[in-house]
């Protein structure tokens, strides 16, 4: 199999992959009950990690940051945007990516949520020589599969943590370059968690149980109040 073959493989099976997940998304819908993320809930977060690619593009693994913001179109199956930025070992130089992402979360009811993904977008290839006479620009396809985990954690399950195994392909400076980006970050879920409450395997989650026995209390104390009411009071 030539180069060129290799990479029109490896563009259909990331483009079967994100079609798949797409697909997959909009028919099952979301099967069982969810337990810390929801249809309609927005996602945003920052990674930190590191990119290594092949030796003939960069010499040895770079920095790469991440920003992300996601939406669930059902309690699975969410859209995110994704834009990275990867600071290359050659001096002066970085690559930025833009992608749109397609996750499938899997949810069983504990605090680890893992996903797989598929995205697709533009690769952008900045390089400027130490001195500024030379300077190179360059953007082409760029192609995502990962698999991640998140582990929520706090009294309202609103922040995870976000581990994330990715291989990205980039077509730039007439070449495919292939990495493998390895990132940890923070998530916050911005969402009704009166609406999650409902979907909790138990009914409801603590912070909505708690509430709820207070609500109760203070029924109970008022209306002991007024059956101790002299008759003709109140």
């Amino acid at each position: 199999m030539d180069h060129y073959e290799g990479n029109y493989m490896q563009k259909r099976f990331f483009m079967m992959l994100t079609a798949g997940l797409l697909f997959a998304g909009v028919a099952l819908g979301a099967e069982k009950p969810r337990t810390f993320i929801g249809k309609g809930d927005v996602e945003l977060g920052i990674d930190l990690g590191s990119s290594k690619f092949d030796s003939d593009f960069d010499d040895d693994a770079s920095t790469r940051s991440a920003f992300r913001a996601g939406y669930f179109v059902n309690d699975n199956f969410e859209i995110e945007a994704e834009v990275a930025e990867t600071d290359l070992n050659v001096l002066t130089s970085n690559l930025n990516t833009y992608t749109l992402n397609a996750s499938w979360n899997f949810q069983g009811g504990s605090h680890v949520v893992p996903y797989v993904q598929a995205g697709v977008g533009l690769a952008d290839y900045d390089y400027e020589s130490l001195f500024g006479s030379t300077r190179i620009d360059d953007s082409g396809l760029a192609l995502k599969g990962a698999v991640g985990t998140r582990i929520f954690f706090g009294d309202h399950d609103r922040v995870a943590m976000r581990l994330e195994a990715a291989v990205q392909s980039v077509d730039i400076l007439d070449e495919n370059e292939t990495a493998l980006n390895i990132s940890a970050g923070v998530v916050v879920r911005l969402g009704d968690e009166g609406s999650r409450a409902r979907h909790h395997p138990e009914g409801v989650t603590e912070s909505s149980r708690w509430r709820r026995k207070r609500s109760g209390d203070r029924h109970r104390v008022r209306s002991r109040s007024i059956q101790t009411l002299p008759r003709g009071a109140g």
